[in-house]
């Protein structure tokens, strides 16, 4: 499916979600995003008119091309038993 804006013409690009774990309700955070790529601990996003968004402490769950969607969560803590850390 294109979309038409003035002259140009897009293909319909990406919606971004966060997903909550315990409820499993979708935010929409970011659409017509154009590009996602790492920036150190972040996921930065470019949309179509050069928007930047960065969004940190997430992990990707699932890209879906077919229905131009990306699903992201919030990173949890993860803390191990004192006998399991790294001894150096």
């Amino acid at each position: 499916m294109k979309r038409i804006i003035g002259e140009v013409q897009f293909m319909c690009l990406l919606k971004v979600y966060v997903e909550d774990e315990e409820t499993g309700d979708r935010t929409l955070v970011a659409g017509n995003v154009a590009l996602i790529s790492m920036d150190k601990e972040c996921i930065k996003l470019l949309d179509v008119n050069l928007g930047e968004k960065l969004l940190a402490g997430m992990i990707l769950l699932s890209i879906d091309a077919l229905n131009s969607t990306v699903i992201l969560r919030e990173m949890r803590k993860m803390h191990l038993p004192r006998s399991q850390h790294s001894k150096i």
